[in-house]
This record gives structure tokens, C-alpha cells and sequence, in this order.
């Protein structure tokens, strides 16, 4: 059994990360982010008074669109998701009136969800979906699933079937003609011409084209939300667009239920779009896009009269809202905003519903765009949107991270615009980026921090392109990546510039291309990346240069046929990940390794089948990051995989992300892992992941075992642990293979000397093995062993 999975407890940005640097027990973390959060997936439940997520929850991967509520309290929650917890789940699922997970209702719609509708007895979902159930039905379908008498239905799949050409975004149940209207992005529905609005039967959800009911609407852009309002007879629709047959309606617009024609005399007098719209009596809340309403201002959010005059109700929020559900005497709204009056509220506010419209204390710090809400029992209110962390703080572009509690420091940089790149010294912390300022100081480009108080240092060089990566010392930073001038003088991509005062030296080789890559090895600079020439010598994408005098070493020369991405020195061995085929025209595919003594290019030939892209590495594993699946003719280790350079091997282990990471960092137990991904380890954890290295069972079962010390490593049978920093009794101790089954504790348990084990595997084949100690307390700390 593997355990390559992540450690869930670890926070997430809410963006890309491009570059992690470990140091000590601190991860640093760059990338494109704004906040950084425990992970929550994308639909929470929260405490409608404290704002807390409620746990345990199950977590939804994947966006959601919406939520609806049927009479016995049940939730429904459509979107694009793929996973409920860690069950694979397409697209709708049902929480029963507790807010439990319901797994007796699921219809595997085969595509997104944009809209639910419960009326009576039945649940109407929309989308762009063409099957759900396992049966045909053209983005709308219908479920029994209650009654009025509050009794359960049967959640069978009914007839209705509108066969729209493209998404249904709205219903709404005329209950005078007895007929359906539904609204999206359709121009057709069951084949015959109707445009954005119509009326459908709501048993079969054939189109109605003659009758004493015909519709005609003309309105010229999507409608995303409708209400009835069957007293006078009237349908309020709202969405996006701009006008209804020949008379402007941006907006918002009232039709009759009769004959589906405008009526000229409601205007609400919108300047953009609503995406949602909800009455409550004789009110109707919109949320959209707009600033105007009935000529007044009206920011993002207004509260209008059934004649569509706008009332005094009027809290300014300050980006597009998407929902709109009442509650009790308020709104809860979702959307894009950061801000409700003068409230800082990140993407969800509750707002009461009359006077002046207060904002409640109420902030559950989601760290994206809320898309849906809904109120439900037990003091819960259920959101979902295009969130990822729920309960975070903010942090602008760079943070660091306790890796033993998984949450942030409290260091908290401003950076006006991304990282890409983060290394260190023995006393500070050197990034690059695109930004320009750092804590509101001009910082062109590159910026270093004091390890120990986290302030900015007065170190700026300044550049005039992106600083790609860093070699340095204490006193001297090479600098390789797109740029022309460092610190105000010419350079080519790659320069060499004062710790103490920011200036550039004259070293100056100057290169053609770009740097990705620079590993500082005494006099000798290696650099790497996407060029023809350097130091006005002929070298494709690979170079040792003299950190002296600027030379390219004449002797060395170990040209690639295509780019390089990354390098790793270890041990007197350059490895080499990237885009070429050949290495100094020895067949080498995507990977290398080369003799830093004298270029020549060693045995390593793993045999890549697409371009790797990372590295990181623990002693003797280097771990590969890139696009490949296959290596070798046949082991399948797609996006991450983990090499032995000693054997030349690869371990039984891969952690399956869906998208490669672009940086890591490693520990004895621990690969640290960044970039664009959603799911890795087997679990869902965006952006940024903590994946158990060894093979032994649950990374929940595991703490790290920084804590204890396993020497000599590669050993030849015995072996010694240090447990000096556990301080719990031990209650058992057990050795582990790559298989993760467990090797007879009777024949290899440790022998005891004061802080000490020793263990006696002599009998055993050679290979990789696991070491786990359990405390009384119910805790467990693992580690590797070699024998050799």
C-alpha cells in the first residue's frame, strides 16, 4: 500500500505558486496569490452567527454553481465538481436536513450544472448536460423528490426534457397556465427557434408552440434568473442582456405571463447585467454588475419596488454580486467583492434586509468568489463557489509556513505582483518577481529579507526583466534569467552584483538567451537554460563559466539540442532536466547527468517520454518534476517521480498530481510541492502540497521524523536511531518495504541504549526499507533506511 498522499492540515494560496524554499522548519512560499487558507474545497458550511466552517465536511472538488432546498431542509448543490469528500461524485449531491451527506441520491449529470428549482414535489436541474441517471436529457431534467406533505418522494428521474441547444440558467413555474419557463443561453430548444426565454410543459418540457399559451419572446442575450409573480399575472426575468424586441431593457425586464411580451411600463432603469434576483413580499433584490438603478446609484446590489422603482435600501458594495438568498430578517449575498459599506467582508456578506442595511460580524474569509448560499438547520449557512480555503488571512504574493503546525507564520510581505523565485544565504532571503514594489519600497524586480527580523533589506540592484534564478554567497549574487540592465548597467541575461551596496561587478559574460538556472560550485558558475552562445562562446543551453574572470571554461563542453529547465548538483554529478534529446550527442532524453571534473556524460538514462521540468532532492533521492507519464519503456509515474541516484532506480511512489508542480522542496519524509495543480497525493489540495515520501500507511498516522535520526545511511545491516527528541514512552517500533507490508517485529525489533535503538537487518536483501516507531500516546514518527 503507497502513502504518497497529502497532508490536508497544510494551508493553500489561492493562486499558483512558483517557487517554494525550505529553511529549517520554515517553507517559503512565492507565487500569484492573495490569500492563504486551510483547504475547504468549494462548498462549506458555516456558523451563521461566528462564520466558522463547520466540521467535519465533506470536500467538494470543483466549482459550484448552486444551491437549492426542498421542504424537508434537504440541500441540493449543483456545478462542475468531480469529487464529494473522497468519493468520485460528478456534479450533484444532496445533504440530508442535518447537512449530512446523502449517498442515496445521485444522478451523475455528465456535465456541469448551472441551475436547481424545487416546485412541490420536484427538483429541476439545468446545465449543459446530455445525460443524467444514465438517460438522454438535453441540459434540463426533473427528479420526484418530495411532496407538499412533507413526505419523501422516490428521487426518480422524471420525463422532462427541454433539449436546449445550449445552457439553462433559470426556471420559474407559471402556476396559472400551469407551464414552465426556463432561461439561458439557448437560441433552440426541442429544435424549433426561442430565444434565451420560453415556456415549456413542466411534465415533458416540450416546447409550447401553439395553444392558448404561445411565447414569442425577443430578448437578445442570455437570461439568468426569473420570477413569477402570478397575482398580476407578470414575469420578472433579469440577465444579460441589453434590450427586448426594439425597446432598451438592460438588465431587467417584466414580461406577461400571457403572451411573453414586454411590458413597456416597468423599468428599472439598470447601466449592467443581474445574475441574481429574488423577492421577498412586495421587494425584489438584485444583485449584478451595475452602479445606476432607477437613477439612482446603486452599487453592485439595490432593492426595488414590483413597479421596479428602486428603494431606499442601499449598502454599497464594491464588486459584482452573483447570489442573492434571503434569510430571516437579511440577504446573504456572495460574489466577487472584498467589501460591504465599511466592512471588510472577503466574498460573502449577510446584510440586513431592511433600514439602513447593516453588514453583519460575519466573515468566513473565503479566499474566491462565492457563487451560491443557502440557509439551513442547526445555525448552518451552506456556500459554494469558485473557493478554494475558507478561515485563511491574507497574504500578498509570498508568505512562509511552519511545516510542524502546516499554518502561516506571521510575517505577512505586500508585493505589488508575483514571485518567481525565492533562495537564501546564511542571513537573508532573496526573491525575484515581477513585482515593483516590496512593503510599499521600490524594488525592481528582485528583493532580499532579513532572516531573522523578516525586514526588507536595503539591498536593491534593480532589474529591467525577470531574474529567472540566483547563485549566491554572503557576499555576491549571480543573477541569470530575461534582462538587459542590473543595477542601472548593461547586461545580457546574466550578471554578478554586490550583497552589501547592490552593484553590479564587472563580471560580465553576457549570454544570447535566457537563464533558467545557476548553481554556484566554488570558482565555477554552471548555467543553464535556452541559449546558443555565452561569453562569445558557442554553447547550447549549458556552460561552466569562471566566477572570476568571466571565461567559459574551454575544457568543458557539454552542449544540449534543446533547452534546460533545471539542474542539481550532487556528489561531484550535474543533473539535468528539460526539453533536450541529447547531451554532448550521447542520446539523453529530457535527463542527464553529467561529471562536473570533466563534462562527460555518466550512465543515468531513465528515458523521459516528455520534458521534465523540476528538481528537488533529499540526499540520495532526487525528485523530477514535468510532463511526462512514462519512464522507462513502462513505469507509469505520471507528473512527479522520485530517483535513487546511487541505484540509478526508481521508488515504488507517485503521487498522481493532475497538473506537474513547477518547484519543490524536500525532506527525509516530506516532498513539498507548488504550481497549478488541484489534486496531488491522492487527495484534493490546490496549489501547494505536503506528500508523505514514505511507504508506510496514512500520512495522517505520521508525524515527521525530524525528530529521530537514522545513521549510518546506506548501512550494511546495522543501523542506530536517535530518539533523543521524542519524548513520549515508545510503545512499539516495527520495519517496513517499499510494499508497505510489515517485515516480523519479533526478528527486528531495536535494542534500547539510553536515546538510542539499534536495529540488526543483515538478513534482509538489499533495498530501501522503513523504520516506524509508535508512542504511547498514540502518536507514530517514520524513517528511511538503505541497506546496501
Amino acid at each position: 500500500m503507497f502513502a504518497q498522499v497529502s497532508d490536508t492540515a497544510l494551508w493553500i494560496p489561492n493562486g499558483p505558486v512558483n517557487s517554494v524554499y525550505l529553511r529549517d522548519s520554515i517553507l517559503y512560499v512565492g507565487g500569484n496569490f492573495s490569500q492563504i487558507s486551510p483547504v475547504s474545497g468549494h462548498f462549506t458550511a458555516n456558523d451563521s452567527v461566528t462564520a466558522a466552517t463547520v466540521l467535519p465536511f465533506p470536500m467538494v472538488r470543483g466549482k459550484v454553481n448552486c444551491i437549492a432546498k426542498d421542504s424537508l431542509g434537504r440541500i441540493y448543490v449543483g456545478g462542475n465538481f468531480s469529487e464529494v469528500g473522497i468519493v468520485p461524485w460528478k456534479n450533484l449531491f444532496r445533504l440530508d436536513a442535518n447537512g449530512n451527506f446523502d449517498a442515496t441520491f445521485r444522478p451523475d449529470p455528465d456535465a456541469e450544472v448551472t441551475s436547481l428549482y424545487v416546485f412541490k414535489d420536484t427538483l429541476y436541474v439545468g446545465g449543459n448536460f446530455t445525460n443524467i441517471e444514465g438517460f438522454p436529457r438535453e441540459r434540463g431534467a426533473s427528479f420526484h423528490v418530495t411532496d407538499s406533505m412533507q413526505t419523501p418522494g422516490n428521487d426518480s428521474l422524471l420525463a422532462f426534457d427541454p433539449q436546449t441547444d445550449d445552457i439553462i440558467y433559470a426556471f420559474g413555474m407559471d402556476t396559472v397556465t400551469r407551464l414552465m419557463l426556463i432561461g439561458g443561453k439557448f437560441l433552440n430548444v426541442g429544435g424549433q427557434p426561442a430565444t434565451y426565454l420560453t415556456k415549456v410543459d413542466p411534465q415533458t418540457g416540450i416546447y409550447i408552440l401553439s395553444g392558448p399559451f404561445p411565447w414569442r419572446t425577443t430578448v437578445d442575450g442570455p437570461v439568468k434568473c426569473i420570477e413569477v409573480e402570478g397575482t398580476f399575472g407578470y414575469a420578472y426575468i433579469a440577465g444579460e442582456f441589453s434590450s427586448f424586441a426594439t425597446t432598451q431593457r438592460k438588465g431587467m425586464a417584466v414580461v406577461y405571463l400571457s403572451s411573453g411580451n414586454l411590458d413597456l411600463s416597468f423599468n428599472a432603469g439598470l447601466n449592467g447585467i443581474v445574475n441574481d434576483m429574488k423577492f421577498v413580499g412586495s421587494r425584489i433584490y438584485i444583485g449584478g454588475a451595475f452602479t445606476i438603478a432607477d437613477g439612482q446609484n446603486r452599487f453592485y446590489l439595490a432593492c426595488l419596488t414590483l413597479a421596479m422603482h428602486v428603494l431606499p435600501w442601499a449598502p454599497v458594495v464594491y464588486n459584482e454580486v452573483f447570489c442573492i438568498q434571503p434569510w430571516n430578517d437579511a440577504i446573504c449575498i456572495g460574489g466577487k467583492f472584498k467589501r460591504v459599506a465599511t466592512d471588510t467582508v472577503f466574498f460573502a456578506a449577510i446584510i440586513d434586509s431592511t433600514g439602513a442595511g447593516n453588514v453583519h460580524a460575519w466573515n468566513p474569509m473565503f479566499d474566491a468568489p462565492v457563487n451560491a448560499m443557502m440557509p439551513g438547520r442547526n445555525g448552518k449557512i451552506f456556500c459554494g463557489g469558485d473557493f478554494t480555503g475558507a478561515g485563511g488571512v491574507l497574504r500578498s504574493n509570498l508568505c512562509s509556513i511552519n511545516i510542524y503546525t502546516q499554518t502561516p507564520t506571521l510575517w505577512a510581505p505586500t508585493l505589488d505582483a508575483q514571485v518567481h523565485y525565492i533562495t537564501a544565504n546564511t542571513n537573508s532571503l532573496f526573491i525575484t518577481g515581477d513585482f515593483g514594489l516590496v512593503n510599499s519600497q521600490n524594488r525592481a524586480r528582485i528583493a532580499s529579507f532579513d532572516l531573522s527580523t523578516g525586514n526588507v533589506n536595503a539591498f536593491n540592484p534593480g532589474a529591467n526583466g525577470l531574474i529567472r534564478s540566483i547563485a549566491l554567497n554572503d557576499s555576491i549574487a549571480f543573477l541569470g534569467g530575461n534582462f538587459t540592465t542590473i543595477a542601472g548597467q548593461a547586461r545580457n541575461n546574466i550578471a554578478c552584483v554586490t550583497i552589501n551596496n547592490s552593484l553590479a561587478t564587472a563580471w560580465n559574460p553576457g549570454c544570447t538567451g535566457t537563464v533558467n538556472k545557476l548553481i554556484l560550485d566554488n570558482d565555477h558558475l554552471y548555467v543553464a537554460g535556452f541559449f546558443p552562445q555565452i561569453g562569445g562562446q558557442m554553447r547550447d543551453n549549458f556552460a561552466r563559466v569562471s566566477t572570476t574572470t568571466a571565461l567559459v571554461d574551454w575544457n568543458w563542453i557539454c552542449n544540449t539540442d534543446n533547452g534546460i529547465y533545471d539542474m542539481d548538483l550532487y556528489n561531484g554529478k550535474l543533473f539535468l532536466g528539460g526539453w533536450f534529446s541529447q547531451v554532448a550527442g550521447i542520446p539523453r532524453v529530457y535527463f542527464a547527468s553529467v561529471d562536473t571534473a570533466s563534462g562527460t556524460v555518466l550512465a543515468d538514462n531513465p528515458m523521459f517520454d516528455q520534458y521534465t521540468r523540476s528538481f528537488a532532492r533529499y540526499n540520495r533521492d532526487l525528485f523530477i518534476s514535468g510532463a511526462f507519464s512514462i519512464v522507462g519503456s513502462s513505469n507509469y509515474y505520471p507528473g512527479v517521480c522520485d530517483y535513487d541516484n546511487f541505484t540509478s532506480s526508481f521508488e515504488a511512489w507517485t503521487p498522481m498530481p493532475d497538473a506537474f508542480p513547477v518547484t519543490m522542496a524536500a525532506t527525509q519524509d516530506w516532498l513539498f510541492a507548488g504550481g497549478s495543480f488541484s489534486n496531488i497525493g491522492y487527495r484534493y489540495h490546490p496549489n501547494l502540497s505536503m506528500i508523505n515520501i514514505n511507504n508506510i500507511t496514512s500520512v495522517n498516522e505520521i508525524e515527521q521524523s525530524s525528530f529521530m535520526q537514522l545513521f549510518p545511511d546506506p548501512t550494511n545491516g546495522i543501523f542506530t536511531v536517535s530518539t533523543k527528541n521524542i519524548s513520549e514512552k515508545i510503545s512499539r517500533t516495527g520495519i517496513y518495504d517499499v510494499t508497505g507490508q510489515e517485515i516480523s517485529a519479533e526478528n527486528y525489533s531495536g535494542i534500547m541504549n539510553g536515546d538510542h535503538f539499534s536495529f540488526d537487518i543483515s538478513s534482509l536483501a538489499n533495498g530501501i526499507y522503513f523504520l516506524r516507531i509508535e508512542t504511547a500516546d498514540g502518536r507514530s514518527f517514520s524513517g528511511k533506511i538503505v541497506k546496501d
